[in-house]
């Protein structure tokens, strides 16, 4: 049987029972607050990064893993046969390009593995559903020309949506015009946001969190596939608007199996504290 290993960085906030469960080898991409350098997901936490974004000067930056690091973690697998490195979006991050460098120079080297490098076109838990298919695909012994060529037909099935308590971060990190996010929180409006196509975009504002919520929880009574028994529920800080996001969805599929996680420091530069958001699959086109 051929070995397969599965590789990405903590920028796809893989919770940690489902990287083991699928034998997945998550590389930290970094977390900066002035001089320090923190590894995502090893020397920070994301409730940690919340509390020191809290209370930080000026807004946090992020660095993706640098071909060093990949071309490291390439090799503590040069005896499988294969590696898929999938990695969060092109449009977002160098991720994808510095991968594919590290990919060329272990591919060229003298080593029996073949490393394949794919372009999740998502972030955090937008990432879930390609990573443990890809899991389980390697777990029987899927090649990675068959496990990319099932991802990328996942792709466009993956519904991320999301509401924010502010657009300040998201200002502050260049991800909104100024005047735009300035006038939506003089208002006290919330946007509720998607990610689609390896980018963010909104479906609009509301007046209050609670309408945010039942604006998502809309979108998954209309979109999502109720035959898929999974889905993601993701918060930057905020329990409770989870929680009330979760009973929302309840209603609407009772039996849903629901991962409630953290997102994680690398997108949560970009939201701040208080977004709430559920990852899910999207009934196929027909």
């Amino acid at each position: 049987m051929k070995r397969i290993k599965i590789i990405t960085q903590s920028g796809s906030d893989i919770p940690p029972v489902i990287a083991e469960k699928y034998d997945i080898h998550v590389i930290p991409d970094i977390v900066i607050f002035g001089e320090t350098q923190y590894l995502g997901g090893e020397t920070i936490t994301a409730a940690e990064f919340y509390d020191k974004q809290d209370k930080a000067e000026s807004l946090p930056t992020s660095s993706q893993p640098n071909i060093g690091s990949f071309i490291s973690a390439f090799e503590m697998y040069k005896d499988y046969d294969e590696i898929l490195c999938i990695t969060v979006t092109s449009k977002m991050s160098g991720s994808y390009n510095s991968a594919s460098v590290a990919a060329n120079e272990i591919n060229s080297a003298d080593y029996n593995v073949k490393v394949s490098v794919f372009d999740s076109e998502q972030v955090s838990f937008g990432m879930a559903f390609q990573l443990v298919k890809a899991g389980q695909m390697a777990q029987q012994s899927c090649s990675c020309v068959e496990i990319m060529n099932e991802l990328e037909k996942m792709k466009k099935n993956i519904g991320v949506y999301f509401v924010l308590s502010s657009l300040e971060n998201a200002r502050k990190g260049g991800r909104v015009g100024k005047i735009r996010a300035l006038a939506a929180d003089m208002l006290k409006l919330k946007p509720v946001l998607k990610f689609d196509e390896g980018t963010v975009s909104d479906i609009g504002v509301v007046k209050n969190f609670e309408q945010g919520l039942c604006k998502i929880a809309e979108k998954f009574r209309t979109m999502a596939d109720l035959d898929n028994d999974e889905c993601y529920v993701f918060h930057a800080g905020n329990e409770d608007g989870a929680n009330a996001l979760v009973e929302k969805l309840k209603g609407i599929k009772p039996d849903i199996k629901m991962f409630i996680d953290f997102v994680g420091p690398v997108i949560g530069i970009y939201t701040g504290r208080g977004c709430a958001g559920v990852a899910f699959m999207k009934k196929e086109k027909i």
